[in-house]
């Protein structure tokens, strides 16, 4: 008699494809529990077994005596490994973003938000300029006032731009890409007990150096 398969109508469950007495069969592997996966969350956060077990709720001697069972299982491991995975794969993408980021601070030119007229002089024009552009820019001052008076006033607008600090920036993605070899020797002053000892025994050794005049001969009192 054939054996009869019933599907899970439960949208935690999925298949899995597994072996069992030599013959395939498809089961259905069920999802963690929500207090599982928070006890994975947390541990994939950096805090230790007991106190993952501790925060989802696991009283603290069954926290101490049972959290390599729970840490054991199966499906937690599996859920921890793909979890790190994750977390890896976005630290990855956060490096990449940092990156950037000081790549569009240390190539930015300010010629290209800079127009010159005809008569010499420089004008900013921000209309052309790309998203990485103005990610480049720490800071824009916009002054209105007014020059001469009566029929003579003109309104007069000055715009001020301030760039990030642009060699800074190149320093960082010059570490970053290991182009400087910065090695720093640091000299305490202060000797092994070995390299001490060694010393001593050698002073032991050699026979005093006496300078003239810096010793007095002492009698014993027989002559």
């Amino acid at each position: 008699m054939a054996e009869k398969q019933i599907r899970l109508k439960t949208a935690r469950d999925k298949l899995k494809p597994v072996r069992q007495n030599g013959r395939p069969r498809v089961l259905y592997e069920k999802q963690l529990a929500p207090s599982l996966q928070k006890l994975v969350e947390l541990h994939c956060q950096g805090k230790n077994r007991y106190e993952c077990m501790i925060a989802v709720g696991y009283a603290e001697a069954t926290a101490r005596k049972s959290a390599w069972r729970v840490f054991g299982r199966e499906d937690v491991q599996k859920a921890i490994e793909e979890r790190m995975w994750k977390i890896r794969g976005r630290d990855n993408k956060m490096v990449d973003r940092i990156k950037d980021e000081l790549a569009n601070i240390a190539f930015f030119n300010i010629g290209t938000i800079l127009n010159v007229t005809h008569k010499g002089e420089l004008i900013y024009d921000f209309s052309a300029a790309t998203m990485d552009e103005f990610a480049a820019i720490g800071e824009v001052t916009v002054e209105i006032y007014t020059e001469g008076q009566g029929d003579a006033a003109q309104e007069v607008k000055r715009v001020k731009v301030k760039p990030h600090a642009k060699m800074a920036a190149l320093e960082s993605l010059a570490r970053i890409h290991g182009m400087f070899n910065d090695s720093i020797t640091v000299n305490t002053g202060t000797d092994s007990i070995e390299a001490r000892l060694t010393r001593g025994r050698e002073r032991i050794g050699k026979k005093p150096v006496v300078t003239e005049g810096e010793f007095e001969e002492i009698s014993d009192g027989d002559g």
